[in-house]
């Protein structure tokens, strides 16, 4: 499983990813990358599911000029790269998050899309997945009406989301942060994870 957190805040906005992976056991194996830039078009993009990667999803949209272009054409970039129809196994879920500048709309705007409804995007200011409730939200110490404390609190969701999903959510904080004209990577923090063992999902940022 992997964390992907997206929050917009008009002339900005934040994507905060994790870096774990593991095997089916739940030993981590490696630390990944799971947020890539396309510098060109002002648009970061990142993936969680079992049928690719983000590098995968990376190799179907590099050749947009810009986010706009990239939400017009995702459902058939996707579709024809991966010939998903009806007959294909849906056991596993595939789910494609974009962030970046808008020049239609003068502001950071994201989408959601997945192969359950042949990866139509769907706008989405603030993007949770896992998904959590309002309530959850709140237990997470944030306020779900405002996110007023940016990548505090998008932090914080990942904490809880870590705590539980027991084995699945770890290593490093990444947050990637787009504006119109930049797009900033860094890690905000790191949990004592370590390759060889299962995630130590009880430890926390507190």
């Amino acid at each position: 499983m992997t964390a992907i957190n997206v929050l917009c805040q008009g002339a900005r906005g934040l994507m905060l990813t994790d870096t774990s992976g593991y095997d089916k056991q739940g030993i981590c194996r490696e630390w990944r990358s799971k947020a890539v830039t396309l510098p060109h078009a002002a648009t970061v993009v990142a993936a969680r599911g079992a049928h690719m990667s983000t590098i995968s999803v990376y190799d179907c949209c590099h050749d947009c000029d810009g986010y706009n272009e990239m939400r017009a054409t995702i459902s058939e970039r996707l579709l024809k790269a991966f010939a998903w129809n009806t007959q294909q196994d849906r056991s596993y879920g595939l789910d494609v998050i974009a962030l970046g500048w808008s020049e239609k709309e003068r502001c950071v705007k994201s989408f959601f899309a997945c192969n359950e409804d042949g990866f139509l995007p769907h706008d989405c200011d603030c993007q949770l997945a896992p998904l959590l409730s309002p309530e959850e939200v709140k237990s997470a110490g944030v306020n779900p009406a405002k996110f007023d404390h940016g990548e505090r609190d998008l932090l914080r969701i990942m904490d809880y989301q870590r705590r539980n999903n027991p084995g699945q959510i770890g290593g490093a904080a990444v947050l990637t942060i787009v504006t119109e004209t930049t797009i900033t990577q860094q890690v905000i923090h790191r949990w004592p994870d370590k390759r060889g063992e299962k995630i130590a999902s009880a430890q926390s940022c507190a």
